[in-house]
């Protein structure tokens, strides 16, 4: 098997009991964004670890740095920023950085 980007691959896909327990304690939970199919794309690729090392959409600090300097934040080599596109008022109703 090929080494992952980074060194190690990451899963941020749920499965069995794990996910029932998180579906059962955050349905009524989590907020909801609509979104078009690229990002939902991205949202996959992140989970199952095609872009490994990233286990979320960037902050503002790291989309920076991708941009300015073709790296990660941890000075990993990355040229492709992966950002959650929201509107402005889905914006409002979230913390500057937030992950949810």
């Amino acid at each position: 098997m090929i080494k992952p980007h980074g060194g190690t691959l990451v899963d941020r896909v749920l499965k069995g009991t794990a996910l029932s327990a998180a579906l059962a304690d955050t349905r009524k939970v989590l907020p909801r964004i609509i979104t078009d199919h690229d990002t939902l794309l991205d949202l996959e690729n992140i989970a199952v670890g095609v872009y490994s090392p990233l286990t979320g959409f960037m902050t503002e600090d790291e989309f920076k740095s991708v941009v300015i300097k073709k790296r990660l934040a941890d000075g990993l080599d990355w040229t492709s920023p992966k950002l959650l596109p929201i509107t402005g008022h889905d914006a409002t109703k979230r913390a500057k950085g937030a992950r949810a």
